[in-house]
């Protein structure tokens, strides 16, 4: 099992769903969502995916470390600006 697929089945569980309720609440097919589940490796959400998720789980996306690791992927300058921004802040 990877370990936004641990992730996944922590948080679901902990919102005590079945991967049904979870699927139709996030737009998904069950069977998707049990290939996440299970880590298969041709299963691998987008940002889209993982926002939709998050949303039906009602947790914030950063809370899956998939979803942390994308965002630096696609967008790295948000790094150089959070860190300009905290060495400005801290004076």
């Amino acid at each position: 099992m990877s370990a936004f697929a641990g992730e996944l089945v922590a948080l679901r569980r902990r919102c005590q769903l079945s991967q049904a309720e979870l699927a139709l609440r996030a737009g998904l097919s069950r069977s998707y969502l049990a290939d996440l589940e299970a880590g298969h490796r041709g299963a691998r959400p987008s940002l889209r995916v993982l926002e939709q998720i998050a949303k039906a789980l009602e947790v914030d996306p950063g809370e899956f470390r998939a979803y942390r690791t994308a965002v630096v992927i696609a967008h790295p300058e948000w790094i150089d600006q959070a860190y300009a921004a905290n060495v400005k802040a801290a004076g």
